[in-house]
């Protein structure tokens, strides 16, 4: 995040934004195989996100097209968390 934000501050000057996309657990192929082969650790990570589900990659491309997006351009500097609400309860 600091990152993001000296780089959103350097390429101010130019127009240039910079942020950042944290996303949570996203279900992918290779996440979906080792929740399936341990499914207590599944249970043990979902239980502390908000949505009690792991996020698709879709929502974590819906994002970052929103940060690519006109509908962003007042945004810079920013981290978008896509994790379904899970750093607001731990």
């Amino acid at each position: 995040m600091a990152l993001t934000r000296q780089l959103a501050a350097e390429g101010a000057a130019h127009g240039i934004r910079v942020n950042s996309v944290s996303p949570g657990l996203i279900a992918t192929p290779t996440i979906r195989q080792i929740l399936n082969d341990v499914p207590q650790m599944l249970m043990s990570m979902v239980n502390r996100i908000y949505n009690h589900r792991p996020g698709n990659p879709e929502e974590v491309a819906a994002a970052a097209l929103f940060l690519v997006s006109d509908e962003s351009s007042y945004l810079s500097g920013a981290n978008l968390v896509v994790d379904g609400g899970t750093t607001v309860l731990i």
